[in-house]
């Protein structure tokens, strides 16, 4: 009987050190949801953060181009027509892409899309503060907007501020849509196409 108590006492001894050493051993921490979740958000943003770009600089370049002191050249369509397709079908705009647009701008070309860019980034933070202050209209903010933008314009050089555009959106995440429903990647290809096609 005795060996028998011994002989549970050793079985319930070494079950429970067992148990102790199981426990003690470091399991590899995985990868928690959040952080996976966290890290794709962070891509995300980033793509659409790209995207946005691309499609200011495109809606810049159409914008410049309808002023006769500002208009793109034919040269200049034969080498910005195949970057433009680029980017448009990948739906990003690389930095090695926007530098080699820039760099085929002449200087005025070049002033005009920074100012074009930095008004349109204005305007967009303005939006943001107006829009959590109570008790304004949408009409009254979008003048308070357009009179700040319009008077940064004169000073600098009489010029009038980037063409409206709906005071719901913040900036086009995605190539806004013109005329015929054409967004603007698509816009400026045809653009400098015909530009081409002219000569």
């Amino acid at each position: 009987m005795k060996a028998m108590r011994m002989l549970i006492v050793v079985f319930v001894v070494t079950v429970t050190m067992n148990g102790c050493a199981a426990s003690a051993t470091p399991v590899p921490p995985s990868a928690s949801s959040s952080q996976v979740v966290h890290v794709k958000d962070r891509q995300d943003d980033i793509q659409n953060s790209r995207e946005r770009e691309m499609v200011l600089l495109f809606q810049s370049l159409l914008q410049m181009s309808k002023r006769d002191n500002l208009n793109i050249s034919t040269t200049q369509a034969e080498s910005l027509l195949p970057l433009i397709k680029r980017n448009s079908k990948d739906g990003e705009l690389g930095l090695w892409d926007h530098d080699k647009i820039m760099a085929l701008l002449r200087d005025e070309q070049k002033q005009y899309v920074k100012d074009f860019l930095e008004e349109t980034h204005i305007r967009k933070e303005h939006y943001k503060v107006l829009k959590e202050q109570p008790g304004i209209s949408e009409e009254e903010r979008y003048n308070m907007i357009n009179e700040f933008i319009s008077k940064r314009a004169q000073e600098r050089d009489g010029e009038l501020p980037p063409p409206r555009r709906n005071s719901d959106e913040d900036t086009p995440s995605g190539g806004g849509n013109g005329p015929g429903g054409k967004n603007i990647e698509q816009q400026l290809i045809d653009m400098l196409e015909a530009k081409l096609r002219k000569e």
